[in-house]
């Protein structure tokens, strides 16, 4: 199984003036979780200015690569002038990227890439068009003259992308929620599992962190971030990983999703990691589901419409592989009450 999730950025800067002299930063594009150089501008028609100030806020989610002791950047002018990015944070509580430029010789800087800064982004971004800012721009020219822009902003539409491989399923969380609705993918919660298949919830609005399902061809899926608190998952039992990850232990009884005899939930061994963004089954140490793995129900009106036997003992005969009940436990087919049962994946109804 193979899972992207791509976060696109389209910056660009817009100034009073078409002419106005600023700071500018090109288009470009991120994916979650990896790094990409993006160049910082200084837009300078007349090549006067000798130093550039100016803080960079950028969207939520989106940040310089920090290796502890400085931020990621490099700058054409580094040999003869002064350069310097440091974080800081607004009186409103807001980060920012302070980034300061100065020739030493006071010679212009000249028209052209002032910072070549590394981005990384989180899988905490907002889908959508967002709006980002240059602000408290200073340019000065060597007379010590030059225009204070209060700010510059800059238009960030990002997506998250999900990709689903041929095997038609994919495991999966997510530390945002989801809006699934018109994203041409299924999203389905566990809801039950007996006799050794795992009954399926299909929900649209999928809450931070919940382990799910998706269903569906092979192809690349945009589902939303929203602020809501999504759907009710409260009986779901599959657990989600989130941004982070989890091995398992010994003495787990944890179910993957593979393609190892079809697709379905096997069992991992001690050792195995399940990664970020992934989704597992848990199910209790008395509970066997080795040898066959768990099988998907997506039935979505429950194990079927249940098929009817007029006694228990009906039931005994025609059910030899286990009998539950409706909460998964498994009960005696010679104590049979009237009421409803699940065996061979399907429901029964003794009268």
């Amino acid at each position: 199984m193979k899972k992207f999730f791509t976060i696109c950025v389209f910056a660009l800067a817009s100034i009073a003036s078409a002419l106005a002299d600023g700071v500018s930063i090109a288009p470009f594009t991120i994916a979650a979780g990896e790094t990409q150089d993006v160049d910082i501008v200084l837009e300078d028609e007349g090549g006067v200015y000798v130093s550039a100030q100016f803080n960079l806020y950028l969207p939520d989610g989106i940040g310089i690569v920090y290796d502890g002791t400085a931020y990621a950047y490099t700058s054409p002018h580094s040999g003869s002038s002064f350069v310097g990015v440091s974080k800081r944070t607004d009186r409103d509580g807001n980060d920012y990227y302070q980034f300061y430029l100065e020739d030493r010789m006071m010679n212009p800087l000249g028209a052209g890439t002032m910072f070549t800064v590394t981005l990384e982004a989180t899988d905490m971004v907002s889908t959508g068009v967002q709006t980002g800012y240059i602000r408290s721009v200073s340019l000065v020219d060597e007379m010590g003259g030059g225009p204070d822009i209060a700010e510059l902003t800059y238009d960030v539409t990002t997506s998250v992308d999900v990709m689903v491989s041929d095997l038609g399923y994919a495991s999966f969380s997510w530390p945002r929620t989801l809006d699934f609705s018109d994203s041409g993918i299924q999203a389905f919660i566990g809801t039950r599992y007996a006799n050794g298949s795992l009954l399926m919830s299909e929900v649209t609005v999928v809450p931070a962190n919940t382990g799910v399902i998706l269903k569906g061809a092979a192809g690349t899926y945009n589902p939303q971030t929203t602020g809501g608190p999504g759907d009710d998952v409260t009986e779901n039992i599959l657990t989600g990983t989130g941004s982070g990850s989890y091995t398992v232990q010994d003495g787990d009884n944890i179910y993957v999703l593979s393609n190892l005899n079809g697709a379905g939930l096997y069992f991992a061994d001690p050792g195995v990691t399940v990664g970020a963004h992934k989704a597992y089954l848990a199910l209790d140490g008395g509970t066997d589901a080795k040898d066959g793995g768990v099988s998907l129900d997506f039935n979505t009106t429950g194990i079927g419409a249940p098929a009817v036997v007029t006694d228990a003992a009906m039931m005994r005969n025609s059910y030899s592989q286990g009998i539950y009940t409706i909460d998964g436990r498994r009960v005696c087919s010679e104590n049979l009450k009237k009421g409803v049962y699940i065996s061979n994946g399907k429901k029964v109804l003794v009268k």
